[in-house]
């Protein structure tokens, strides 16, 4: 019998299979982690893409109330109506287009500062009211803003020399003037060198490979002069920055941006059909130019054979009817205080403008609010506005003005605004966070926005009603935009005795 051999223990191999365990879970743990997380992540990342798909619709939704609204503001089907509306007011001013020139121009018809019998435009109107609602847990902030508030650069390209150079003075006095009190105000020195900087940038004086000419249809032949498409191209020009042009908040005040008293997007012109505008081949499009054939403020060139389409009212889409003049119901201080020299157009005087338009309206009027037509209550109420441009005389501070000074002024003046902006901002708010906001009514704003998934998109449209019904007509369709709007009010809260 054999007995059997036991081979003998290693003790360097010891504990090896605790070891290699340890390892294999180690490995386990990592790949699970691994797992897990990008599990997470996926998560995560689908969660945030099914939030940007609910913003987007409430936004597209917006966008579409808001587009409503104008349409019915235009047509007169607005609920709200408007205090235009309410009272019934025809556009006035009237002029044409050669005296908002400096007579420059000869020929063409009537311009019609106040659209020929349509209702004034002023802020009591619906789409002027900013909005705030929640729309499937996403809260929604809708602001309406009109560019016939605003002086329209282009003006200072004009090839009338004399009109050329007031719009220049007016641009220098606007730079000077729309930030005072705020500790950030331009001195005349800097608004001076800023008209000049950006009148040799529009002429091209400095233009070079790096930055090259775009090729857009409102450029004309032989002539380097090329027209911004947006007021953010200012920040190519020397000397304009970030925070000259956007609004924003420092010391706990708002300090407003050039971008909110300047524009780019009045005194429009159609295309030839068939040609590539910024609305396509489809429909006529609109480049820069006056549409009454003859030198327009946006037209460089000055030349009346330039090409253009179907005037307003005949075709399917017409250019801009009031050209740059300003809507004295809307126009902030600074923009109306600009337009003539002070020793011609007191300060005093556009006091008692603003003054005006900030008044109630008499207790004993006849006309239901809005609010009380919609059976709601009246978060702000009505105030006093312009019917038609005759209207300012009603201010004695006006009235005692020189006529040829009174006219020089209604000249620059409308009643009515054809070109909007349509703000939509739409948050998600975060989890756990106090649903109770600060919102003013009358400005749209909250003292703080929130934290959470927030998107501000704006579109620049134009309101024409050259067809049997008004139309919407996107020249800058939802652009994403970083900065915040703020709205400020004529007067500070607590300034006026009403």
């Amino acid at each position: 019998m054999r007995t059997r051999r036991v081979a003998p223990s290693r003790p360097r191999e010891r504990g090896i299979a605790l070891i290699l365990t340890l390892l294999v879970l180690l490995i386990l743990y990592a790949v699970v982690s691994q797992l897990m997380l990008s599990a997470r992540l996926d998560y995560q990342i689908a969660k945030t893409q099914a939030s940007l798909a609910r913003i987007e619709a409430a936004i597209e939704a917006s966008f579409a109330d808001a587009e409503t609204m104008l349409q019915d503001d235009l047509a007169g089907g607005d609920a709200a109506g408007g205090l235009g509306g309410a009272l019934g007011g025809a556009g006035g001013g009237g002029g044409d287009l050669g005296s908002l020139l400096g007579g420059a121009a000869a020929g063409g018809g009537d311009l019609g500062a106040g659209g020929g019998g349509e209702a004034a435009d002023s802020l009591n109107d619906a789409w002027a009211k900013p909005s705030r609602e929640t729309r499937g847990g996403i809260e929604v902030t809708i602001q309406v803003e009109d560019e016939n508030r605003k002086l329209n650069l282009l003006s200072i390209l004009s090839e009338e020399e004399e009109f050329a150079q007031e719009s220049k003075d007016r641009l220098v006095r606007l730079l000077d003037l729309f930030r005072e009190e705020t500790g950030e105000d331009l001195s005349l020195g800097d608004a001076e060198v800023l008209v000049r900087n950006l009148e040799e940038w529009m002429r091209g004086s400095h233009r070079t490979e790096d930055l090259p000419r775009p090729n857009l249809l409102s450029n004309v032949e032989g002539v380097s002069t090329t027209l911004p498409l947006t007021v953010d191209e200012l920040l190519l020009v020397p000397g304009f920055t970030p925070e000259i042009l956007y609004d924003h908040r420092s010391r706990g005040i708002v300090v407003p941006g050039l971008s909110a008293f300047v524009t780019v997007w009045t005194d429009l012109e159609p295309t030839p059909e068939g040609e590539d505008g910024l609305l396509g081949s489809e429909r006529p499009g609109l480049t820069g130019g006056s549409s009454s054939g003859r030198p327009g403020l946006t037209s460089p060139s000055g030349r009346g054979d330039s090409p253009t389409g179907p005037p307003a009212g005949e075709g399917e889409a017409g250019g801009t009817t009031l050209g740059a003049r300003i809507n004295v119901n809307t126009a902030p201080r600074a923009v109306l205080l600009a337009l003539l020299p002070p020793y011609e157009m007191p300060a005093e005087t556009i006091e008692a403008i603003l003054r005006f338009r900030n008044e109630p309206l008499d207790e004993e009027s006849t006309e239901p609010t809005p609010e009380e037509i919609l059976g709601l209550e009246e978060a702000t109420p009505p105030t006093k506005s312009f019917a038609t441009l005759d209207d300012l005389d009603q201010i004695p501070e006006f009235g005692n003005l020189y006529p040829g000074v009174k006219d020089k002024f209604k000249a620059l003046l409308t009643t009515t605004s054809e070109v909007f902006t349509i703000w939509v901002t739409a948050r998600i708010r975060p989890e756990g966070e106090d649903e109770s906001f600060l919102f003013d009514a009358a400005t749209g704003e909250e003292e703080e926005e929130g934290a959470g998934l927030l998107r501000r998109v704006r579109s620049v449209v134009l309101r024409s009603s050259g067809s049997s019904e008004a139309q919407i007509l996107p020249l800058l369709l939802r652009e994403l935009r970083a900065e915040r709007r703020w709205f400020v009010p004529d007067f500070a809260p607590g300034e006026l005795p009403y």
